[in-house]
């Protein structure tokens, strides 16, 4: 059992806090990257600004006024000298009125906030004419495209996980319907559990999978090329695995030691002692001895 979980989901705040004037969120909606989603009242910021643009235009002119009375031409700054300029500059104030009206910008920048990257909103906690703080929760956005499979495997299990692999999964909710997803990332930390944490990304369309979905998975896996004998095929010997193959030409038994990977109730997966073309012998080889004569009473097909 699994989770859906995306990558890109962040709960947004404001940086400043005031009375909620626009107001475009509700539960579920989609909304593209760069909209305007709340905006704060600014009134009071930008009257302060219009008087800062005014005491600016005076100080211009202020300004170019003394750049002409020291020889200069009026408003032109390359016309005197780089001392002049500064003694120029300090006595009409421009540069502190400059620097204040960035900073009223600034603020009234906080004011609004905009969708960071596109997708669905989730907990919506102001409402419209609500007056907020400071750094509160205002709403989460989630992109559906960042949805990924985590799922967690014991640290035994890591030699079977990789990059690139791929599983299989379906919702609790919809148990008939099957996504597909590649491993992508796996979390270097052991948790205290023995459990390690790992991420797949999803294939496919996504508009029926919702954050925190519950679901089951399946994990694929490439195994080794491997010979599938029946059980019966392999006997003991001297605390090994043989299996008897048969000499067509000579017409005897050939002892094999073999390596048994895996093994069922009816069949033995062997990686290593025999070849594609050997012909096994499955029954009456418990007595047998290797370079036995062997007559053949029953061949089935190698296949």
């Amino acid at each position: 059992n699994s989770t859906i979980v995306p990558h890109k989901k962040i709960q947004l705040k404001m940086e400043t806090g005031g009375l909620v004037t626009y107001f475009q969120l509700k539960d579920g909606s989609y909304i593209k990257k760069g909209n305007k989603v709340i905006q704060l009242d600014d009134r009071e910021l930008t009257y302060d600004l219009a008087l800062l643009q005014s005491e600016y235009a005076q100080a211009k002119l202020d300004r170019d006024e003394r750049i002409m009375m020291l020889g200069g031409e009026f408003g032109k700054d390359s016309t005197i000298s780089a001392e002049q300029l500064g003694y120029v500059n300090i006595k009409s104030g421009i540069r502190t009125i400059e620097d204040r009206i960035k900073k009223l910008q600034l603020q009234q920048s906080k004011m609004t906030l905009y969708a960071p990257y596109s997708g669905h909103i989730a907990d919506v906690k102001v409402r419209q004419h609500q007056v907020i703080s400071p750094s509160e929760e205002t709403f989460t956005i989630i992109d559906p495209a960042s949805y990924e499979v985590q799922f967690e495997v014991l640290e035994t299990a890591l030699e079977d996980i990789s990059i690139g692999q791929s599983i299989t999964f379906s919702p609790l909710s919809y148990p008939s319907d099957n996504y597909r997803a590649t491993i992508s990332r796996i979390n270097p930390i052991i948790d205290e559990n023995g459990l390690i944490a790992v991420y797949a990304k999803i294939h496919g369309s996504k508009k029926k999978l919702y954050d925190g979905m519950n679901i089951t998975i399946e994990l694929l896996s490439e195994p080794e090329p491997m010979i599938i004998v029946p059980k019966e095929a392999v006997v003991p010997r001297s605390e090994r695995s043989v299996v008897f193959s048969y000499d067509e030409a000579e017409e005897r038994s050939k002892w094999k030691y073999v390596t048994v990977a895996h093994e069922n109730d009816t069949h033995v997966a062997i990686s290593e002692g025999l070849d594609q073309e050997d012909i096994i012998i499955i029954d009456g080889n418990l007595n047998l001895d290797h370079d036995a004569k062997v007559k053949v009473v029953e061949q089935i097909s190698k296949n």
